[in-house]
């Protein structure tokens, strides 16, 4: 058995704006009988795949760099697309589920899917996304048409721009890394965990396709959501519909794992709701004239942006 927790976390709304949400959280790496017992601490991380949280954002720093080398005066958008729920998509065998056990008042609950807490878990979904996202790329080097079939979860307003620069803003001069990077095809897609990050050049042929592209992968690689009326138990769809409206349409500004990309201007810039909470942070340890330890790695981020 473990106990629960609850992370306080900004959602995003269709229009863009944040809201205060609440996240459970099973605590797999809680001990009872003895010290590195939790079912984490068990748990032989060398047989998982490491993740490595700036790659993805290295990688697509890279490549729109040689797209604006290659493609001077031409837009770079970036749409992003978030797996509804991704853990709860994945059954775990019955000696994990066995492993993690939580209690609410008198009822014991047994976790037949991957819980918001192993250590394990973010490689386990990862090889599932990875494959997605070779997938989506897969999709975009072929003669696929969204004439010929379109995903039953894209909508007309998925494919409007969501935002752009000011039609006299200049186009950054980007400068070439020291290898080859390549731009076969005008656009890529990276992932991170659940996020999946498509980054495409403005051309006709590209936005008639960016919309859909990732949503037909996600959609022929999991199980259909049947709709409201036909599935027998209450399900949500596999792309949450508030944040494909606010970041799954193509913009020149796009905050990619927790950083604002700005394509035009190729700058990367801290989101201004984060800049408010890691300054609300700083803030209160200088006025409190100390901190613990806990407390300073809590926030090594803000301390070394700031």
């Amino acid at each position: 058995l473990q106990p629960g927790g609850m992370v306080r976390q900004l959602s995003l709304k269709a229009d863009g704006s944040r809201q205060p949400k609440s996240r459970f959280t099973h605590d797999l790496s809680f001990s009872i009988t003895a010290t590195d017992a939790s079912v984490n601490a068990r748990v032989d991380m060398n047989k998982h795949p490491e993740m490595v949280y700036g790659w993805c954002l290295l990688r697509l720093i890279h490549y729109i760099a040689a797209l604006r080398v290659r493609h001077p005066g031409v837009r770079i958008f970036i749409s992003k697309f978030d797996y509804s729920d991704a853990y709860k998509r994945i059954s775990q065998s019955p000696r994990s589920s066995a492993a993690s056990v939580i209690c609410f008042g008198e009822v014991a609950y047994v976790c037949w899917r991957m819980v918001f807490g192993g250590s394990p878990n973010p490689a386990g979904f990862s090889g599932f996304s990875e494959m997605l996202t070779d997938l989506a790329n897969e999709i975009a080097m072929s003669d696929y048409s969204p004439e010929d079939y379109v995903s039953p979860s894209v909508r007309e307003s998925h494919l409007a721009i969501r935002e752009t620069e000011e039609q006299e803003a200049g186009f950054a001069d980007a400068i070439m890394p020291a290898f080859e990077v390549p731009t076969r095809s005008d656009s890529v897609r990276d992932c991170f965990i659940d996020d999946i990050i498509d980054c495409h050049l403005d051309t006709n042929e590209m936005m008639s396709r960016a919309g859909h592209i990732v949503q037909m992968a996600v959609h022929v690689m999991s199980r259909p959501h049947a709709g409201e009326t036909l599935e027998p138990v209450p399900r949500k769809p596999l792309l949450g519909p508030d944040k494909l409206e606010a970041e799954g349409r193509s913009s020149e500004r796009q905050i990619v794992l927790g950083w604002e990309i700005r394509t035009r201007d190729l700058k990367v810039a801290l989101p201004h709701d984060k800049h408010l909470a890691w300054r609300e942070d700083l803030v209160a340890m200088i006025r409190a004239g100390r901190v613990s330890r806990k407390e300073l790695e809590s926030c090594p981020s803000a301390v070394e942006t700031s």
